[in-house]
């Protein structure tokens, strides 16, 4: 089919060939859109012409008919001029989102981030202590074998099958990590393994972000989610992992069982300190982290070698001071393949500040590996069309590897303005190659 895009200000989807049709959609400049064929139609006018040819197109999912003389057709994208660059987008579970509940949805989806420049994408696999997928994993554990939200629909194999017919990277998100629930009690993770919770220095359960924690040092607890890692992996032909800021992350006041305290002791003479961010304390539990993420690496990669590993940390010191994340450390000892930390602000100017810093402390193949994630609410704020276009401009300027958004409901917002500004302001209606390091297998 050909690609056309919309050239009128606002142009009206409708399920005839006619002014008479019934209205499905508001389309806005710039909206991309695959032409199925053009017909006659009813008549309409175009500046002092009288015109009945219509295009039947799809956009978002959805069939109907526009008026011709307002969408320009194109016989295909022209590559984009920056040659490779990640353009993610998360795509959140069920408690968030209705995109991963059913076929048809993740259709709609799809179809809508394949015609607006989209590459590569994140979704959820691990939430509230349930899978997304049927995993026997956790069913050999004692825990509900998938979440029962999606009523035995399997939404990776679909978006897996999806994101491949399509030629985008389909990388399983483990959102919540090492947190086992909002409950205060832990759910049923913690309801069936007491001894995997997370103690702070009171001896009781560790809350942080509003959840509670598994023990992210406790080795049942690693091998636990690396076995959740590698299962996917085997599982289905994905392209990549996805940990966050809470895999492998560990809050500050976490870190109080009697083994981790023991190993403090053995190595230092002395019990930790009740302050969970002195510093000895943080490097302590971060350098046990990171080692688990070199353990977690290899294993990816001796289980497919093609298989990108990609992080999603809190920003830097933020991500080390409070959930012992030391990713910097991470990049300059190549633990990761690439970071897209949560640069979650509410302007440019402070999007601005911190990938300043990441261009200051790190070489230009370093910064390649940093594809930030933007989030279209920071802070209770929701930024602009330009604050979003200034971002992904920086990004360029500065030799970041791409950007990803938070989340995907962000881009259909308000007519799809998101979208359409990243299609006219920044070439999203141009085909990115994902960078060569990522192998669509």
């Amino acid at each position: 089919m050909t690609q056309g895009q919309v050239t009128a200000s606002s142009l009206m989807l409708r399920d005839q060939p006619n002014l008479n049709g019934t209205v499905i959609d508001s389309l806005p400049a710039g909206t991309w859109v695959e032409i199925v064929k053009t017909d006659q139609g009813g008549n309409y006018t175009f500046g002092s012409e009288i015109r009945n040819d219509w295009k039947q197109i799809t956009v978002g999912g959805q069939n109907g008919f526009v008026a011709g003389a307002y969408v320009t057709s194109v016989s295909s994208p022209p590559v984009f001029s920056n040659s490779k660059e990640i353009r993610g987008v998360w795509i959140c579970s069920h408690y968030n989102s209705d995109v991963l509940k059913s076929s048809t949805s993740i259709t709609n989806a799809l179809d809508f981030l394949q015609l607006n420049g989209f590459n590569t994408l994140f979704p959820a696999v691990w939430n509230q202590g349930f899978t997304a997928f049927p995993s026997e994993v956790m069913e050999r554990n004692g825990f509900p074998k998938q979440d029962p939200e999606y009523k035995n629909f399997d939404p990776i194999k679909e978006i897996v099958e999806q994101g491949k017919r399509r030629g985008m990277a389909v990388v399983p998100w483990f959102e919540y990590g090492f947190a086992a629930s909002p409950s205060l009690d832990g759910g049923h993770i913690l309801q069936l393994k007491p001894k995997w919770s997370a103690i702070d220095s009171s001896k009781d359960k560790v809350r942080h972000g509003d959840l509670t924690w598994m023990n992210s040092l406790n080795l049942e607890v690693q091998q636990f989610m690396l076995d959740l890692v590698i299962e996917i992996i085997q599982k289905y032909d994905v392209d990549g992992i996805q940990g966050d800021d809470r895999f492998p992350a560990m809050p500050f006041n976490a870190g109080y069982d009697n083994k981790t305290v023991s190993d403090y002791n053995i190595k230092y003479g002395t019990n930790p300190p009740i302050n969970g961010k002195d510093p000895d304390w943080i490097k302590f539990r971060s350098d046990k982290l990171t080692q688990y993420l070199e353990t977690l690496y290899k294993e990816v990669k001796r289980v497919k070698p093609t298989c990108t590993v990609f992080m999603a940390p809190a920003v830097f010191p933020f991500s080390l001071e409070n959930l012992m994340q030391d990713t910097n450390n991470w990049i300059k000892h190549e633990l990761v393949d690439f970071l897209n930390p949560q640069i979650y602000r509410s302007s440019f100017i402070g999007y601005k500040s911190e990938v300043d810093k990441i261009k200051a402390n790190f070489v230009a193949s370093q910064r390649l590996k940093y594809v930030p994630g933007i989030a279209f609410t920071a802070n209770k704020i929701v930024l602009t069309p330009n604050d979003i276009v200034q971002c992904v401009n920086y990004n360029r300027q500065n030799g970041l590897g791409g950007q990803s958004f938070f989340y995907y409901e962000g881009l259909t917002r308000n007519s799809n303005e998101i979208a359409v500004a990243l299609v006219n302001q920044n070439g999203y209606n141009q085909i990115a190659s994902l960078p060569s390091s990522i192998t669509i297998t």
